[in-house]
């Protein structure tokens, strides 16, 4: 598929009703991240009302993808009370530092 597939396939969610659903948001968030959407990944993202690990695993991995590893501290926890809904699994901490450490420029 590509991305005017994804976003048709978006559009009928969102017509129908499911995009509220987490599996259907984390796998439109998956389709625009294999895409390199940024953006839209971003978007669908913030519109998911519980994140689980995999709305995490997936923001961590398009910024990875592309470059913006930076991007990765504004996958704030305090961020709509989240903190108290999430448990981060040691492999989450685990590429958040793998992120960070990216982004450092070599000595």
């Amino acid at each position: 598929m590509n991305i005017d597939d994804y976003r048709g396939v978006h559009g009928y969610a969102v017509k129908r009703g499911l995009d509220k659903d987490l599996r259907v948001e984390n796998t439109l968030l998956d389709a625009y991240a294999k895409c390199d959407e940024v953006g839209m990944s971003r978007n669908v993202s913030e519109e998911i009302g519980e994140r689980d690990s995999v709305s995490w695993n997936s923001m961590i991995a398009v910024y990875a993808q592309n470059g913006l590893s930076s991007e990765v501290s504004c996958l704030s926890l305090d961020d709509k009370g989240w903190r108290s809904q999430i448990q981060c699994s040691d492999i989450v901490h685990f590429v958040v530092t793998l992120c960070t450490f990216n982004s450092l420029s070599p000595l």
